[in-house]
């Protein structure tokens, strides 16, 4: 079998930033469709990030092009794509997720953000400072796991990036939480409350009567406020992202702008894909 390290990516597909958009500081409290002004990046870094893509690129299609006949071709594959993966994108990823990172409660703030391209090692240092709430989101960067599908091998733009196909099953559900359906398995009383004012009073009163359930509560529905927030004002879901989002639009419109203008999109959705007033 052939060397696949480096077509098998896992992460959060719906949460990552563009190389474009992180030379600037993201503006999260910015009005969705308005263009945010931040800091640009300095011209070491396009200059030293455009190197390493080209560097990325190179190899990687060295990795594709060599026949896996032999063990040692094989080992010399897996060699390359380490040497990508832990030498020469970790910085990258670092920056990409930091972008990310002010939507969901880890912001390194403007000026560490702005501060820290003139430092290669500090893109990693200030990850790390925010790898808890990171970690948990696991923001994925299709143009820095993929970029060979969106730039040329001297790391300029392709002018038609993107996959020959693209295939999902997405789930069907609203980006804002459910309460009934997030108590369904959890405490009973509270998901067949009569009213929704007697749920309300119920979950209330969690504070005191289960701590450890008000908590993971608490949490889920701070991600869903800022998964809500991310998708209706970072820019990236103009056409899904408004009203009630459902995660099955939010998907097909990234399948969209990922797929190549000649390629195909296979997704599982409902009709409402066609005929809802949001989508």
């Amino acid at each position: 079998m052939n060397f696949l390290d480096h077509h098998l990516r896992c992460g959060n597909s719906l949460l990552g930033a563009t190389l474009n958009e992180v030379a600037q500081y993201p503006e999260v409290n910015k009005k969705p469709g308005s263009k945010g002004k931040g800091g640009q990046l300095s011209l070491i870094f396009s200059g030293d990030l455009a190197e390493a893509v080209g560097k990325a690129i190179s190899d990687i299609t060295a990795i594709e092009g060599v026949p896996t006949d032999t063990h040692d071709a094989a080992k010399e594959k897996e060699r390359l794509w380490r040497e990508i993966d832990t030498t020469l994108m970790p910085r990258f990823r670092a920056v990409a997720d930091l972008w990310v990172g002010p939507w969901f409660g880890a912001d390194p703030g403007y000026a560490s953000y702005t501060a820290m391209f003139e430092h290669p090692k500090r893109p990693q240092e200030l990850r790390a400072e925010h790898r808890a709430a990171l970690d948990t989101i696991r923001p994925f960067h299709w143009e820095l796991e993929f970029p060979d599908i969106f730039f040329e091998p001297d790391g300029r733009p392709k002018n038609a990036p993107g996959f020959d196909a693209v295939i999902g099953n997405p789930p069907w559900e609203r980006i804002k939480l459910q309460e009934n359906e997030f108590f369904s398995a959890r405490n009973a009383a509270i998901a067949h409350a009569p009213t929704a004012a007697e749920r309300k009073k119920r979950i209330a009163a969690l504070s005191k009567t289960d701590p450890e359930l008000w908590s993971a509560y608490e949490r889920a529905r701070t991600r869903s406020e800022q998964s809500l927030a991310f998708v209706r004002r970072s820019g990236f879901f103009p056409l899904m992202g408004k009203g009630d989002t459902n995660l099955y639009a939010v998907f097909a419109e990234k399948a969209l702008r990922l797929v190549h203008p000649k390629g195909r999109m296979g997704l599982l959705v409902p009709s409402g894909i066609a005929t809802d007033d949001t989508t």
